[in-house]
């Protein structure tokens, strides 16, 4: 005798395992199930990964910026600025800065490739909040604007290379108790009497002065 539901059972789930071998041997139009979303969510991925890889300049490649000083006067009310990142932008001069000195939640200025010469941290007395200051490839700063760090009495990391500083500017540094690193790397003219201010800054982890010549 023969149970004509188990039957039947075999019969649809033939039909489901047909079905599925012919839906599979067809282009899919459209993200179904568990898989689909699989897919599309895989897809999205790539898609950001490849906006994030383009949104980085390459290694080595410079892209200078034309704006002056007129594009940042109006910047002086915000209060919520916590990073302000002007690279490679070469007309900005020191007395421009001082637009900025209202931004007092400021953490991290990064002015590389600027033309600055370092006066304009004496605009800076209020800049309480900055922890990282990077000055890379900046060929007018001077050890006289460097002594105008001591406005900055949280800073915690400085990079600074390419510019013609001895590091007399050191001595002026005894005021940044926060100080953990130092970078200062392709300024041929630093001297070695210069360096022993660094003994004074008690609060350093770290000392780069990768490529420099004494």
């Amino acid at each position: 005798m023969h149970d004509n539901s188990f039957e039947s059972a075999e019969d649809e789930l033939e039909e489901n395992q047909d079905s599925t071998t012919e839906y599979e041997g067809k282009p899919s139009t459209e993200p179904s199930g568990i898989g689909g979303f699989s897919n599309l969510l895989s897809g999205l991925l790539t898609g950001l990964q490849g906006l994030e890889s383009t949104s980085h300049a390459r290694p080595g490649i410079r892209c200078q910026s034309k704006i002056t000083g007129r594009s940042i006067l109006h910047w002086d009310q915000l209060m919520n600025v916590r990073e302000l990142n002007l690279q490679y932008c070469p007309n900005l001069s020191d007395k421009d800065l001082k637009s900025l000195t209202n931004l007092s939640n400021l953490e991290v200025l990064n002015l590389t490739g600027s033309g600055i010469t370092g006066d304009c941290f004496k605009y800076t007395k209020d800049f309480t909040s900055v922890k990282e200051l990077i000055l890379i490839d900046c060929p007018n700063l001077t050890d006289k604007g460097l002594n105008h760090l001591n406005h900055f009495p949280n800073l915690e990391v400085i990079r600074i290379s390419g510019c013609k500083i001895s590091g007399s500017c050191f001595k002026n540094w005894k005021g940044l108790t926060r100080l953990r690193e130092v970078m200062i790397y392709g300024c041929p003219n630093l001297v070695d009497k210069n360096l022993r201010y660094f003994g004074e800054l008690r609060s350093l982890e770290k000392i780069d002065l990768s490529g420099i010549v004494t």
